[in-house]
């Protein structure tokens, strides 16, 4: 193969990982851009960068307030390990939960089984914004079945969540505090959309992170 085309191929390869990964909403969230002098996030972004070096096998759970960088960060890793030819999922858990219920539909496009196997067996698989408040038993079982299956295969896992540990499924939790496989961080440099302008990087591309 030239060079010319091991180049096309390479760059089709990666446009295709980046669609599949389900990245193209958050494109713009990458290390590069994210302000990690705010106080309270240089352990996590150190943890990510950790993560991205080395993943498997291993889970990063990062915590805290609204607009704290969470997903940012976890944006950033997705496109890290997708650049290094990583077959990742980037999921919003309850787009995540829409999706799976669609897919039980007569006109999906997508299967069900096809689409939470998937999700199960992603080499990384990048779950944000976990939460219970909308959650029903149906919602519970289908999370406890990817995070008890990734667990158990020992998978590279990022979560993200603004719940306190106590408000999370028991039995999730208790896969999270297995610190043999999990890294906890807790994110408390508060809501960088309150910060006033002189104290955003501008200068350095820093975006709003969610």
């Amino acid at each position: 193969m030239c060079d010319c085309l091991q180049s096309r191929v390479q760059t089709r390869s990666l446009t295709d990982l980046q669609r599949l990964s389900n990245l193209n909403n958050v494109d713009h969230l990458t290390f590069a851009r994210f302000d990690r002098t705010v106080p309270g996030v240089a352990d996590a972004y150190a943890q990510a960068q950790r993560f991205v070096a080395d993943p498997h096998p291993g889970w990063l759970v990062l915590y805290g307030g609204f607009g704290a960088g969470k997903t940012h960060l976890a944006a950033a890793i997705a496109h890290e390990l997708v650049a290094r030819g990583r077959r990742v999922v980037f999921q919003v858990v309850p787009e995540l939960l829409d999706h799976l219920r669609s897919a039980f539909g007569p006109h999906s496009e997508v299967r069900y089984d096809e689409l939470f196997d998937a999700v199960k067996n992603a080499y990384a698989l990048i779950l944000d914004d976990l939460r219970e408040e909308h959650e029903t038993r149906w919602a519970q079982e289908k999370l406890f079945q990817i995070f008890n299956h990734r667990y158990n295969a020992r998978l590279p896992t990022v979560v993200t969540t603004n719940r306190p540990p106590e408000a999370i499924d028991p039995a999730i939790w208790s896969r999270m505090q297995d610190e043999t496989l999990v890294k906890r961080v807790h994110m408390a440099g508060g809501d960088y959309r309150t910060r006033t302008p002189s104290q955003r990087r501008v200068n350095r591309g820093a975006t709003p992170r969610r």
